[in-house]
């Protein structure tokens, strides 16, 4: 009998110790992981760090924002289809609109560009230009819309519509028929009142945010690093042992004389 009581001690001890090592280890995980109530804790004990922060970061972002340049966007509408108007025939609607990709790419060309530069006489490259341009096409319809940003915004309305112009005749000049393939531009620019960049209301909220998280995670890493016990509810919680009582500060003897 004894000898079948000490197998299976033997037997239970590997397992009680390997229960006892998992158990270990899952409470090392899980001090590790920090609740959201111990975040929020130690973002309000060092609150200054947070606050210098999102102070630094909303500054970097209004510099960033000032340092932009305020950039124009003017566009224009060009509609593709033959004898300068709308395609009625249902059968060669989906035709011109596959088109209209191909015709996307020849706006969006060195050849068009060249044209604008020697129209206006700019000072500007072709590859200048195209690196303001942005070409979209209107989705299931004839119609292709053109962007174009630049620094002045009479600037801006003045080289796009060039563009319609430059590229309608281009359009032309390789389908002299009547019945040919058009690209007429069916509404010019405007001159823009507002710029599309810098955005100062988004710039701020992007570095209000990124600070903010920057600040707590900061304001955690400082904690977690800080191991000085505060208070006895700190003790009783880290030694599982109730706080039967605390020792004072020692408080100077007041009486020089010994009285």
């Amino acid at each position: 009998m004894y000898d079948s009581w000490l197998r299976s001690k033997r037997t239970i001890a590997p397992i009680t110790a390997e229960l006892d090592s998992a158990t270990s280890a899952r409470s090392t995980e899980d001090e590790d992981i920090l609740s959201l109530g111990e975040i929020l804790r130690a973002a309000w004990r060092r609150l200054w760090v947070v606050i210098v922060i999102v102070e630094l970061s909303v500054g970097v972002s209004v510099a960033y924002t000032l340092m932009q340049t305020p950039m124009y966007e003017s566009s224009i509408k060009v509609l593709v289809g033959q004898d300068g108007g709308v395609i009625q025939n249902p059968q060669l609607v989906q035709n011109f609109q596959q088109l209209t990709k191909t015709m996307s790419d020849a706006i969006n060309s060195r050849p068009t560009a060249e044209g604008v530069v020697e129209q206006l006489d700019l000072d500007m490259s072709p590859e200048e230009l195209l690196g303001r341009l942005r070409v979209e096409q209107a989705a299931d319809t004839q119609f292709i819309k053109v962007f174009y940003s630049d620094q002045s915004p009479e600037r801006a309305q003045q080289i796009i519509n060039a563009f319609g112009d430059v590229f309608s005749e281009e359009i032309s000049e390789a389908n002299p028929n009547v019945s040919g393939l058009t690209a007429k531009v069916w509404e010019r620019a405007q001159t823009p009142d507002t710029a599309i960049s810098p955005r100062p209301v988004r710039n701020v909220l992007v570095g209000l945010v990124v600070g903010l998280a920057l600040g707590i995670v900061l304001a955690v890493l400082l904690e977690s690093l800080n191991k000085r016990v505060s208070s006895s509810q700190e003790v009783a919680q880290i030694s599982g042992v109730p706080t039967l009582g605390t020792i004072p500060e020692a408080i100077p003897n007041s009486n020089k004389n010994g009285k």
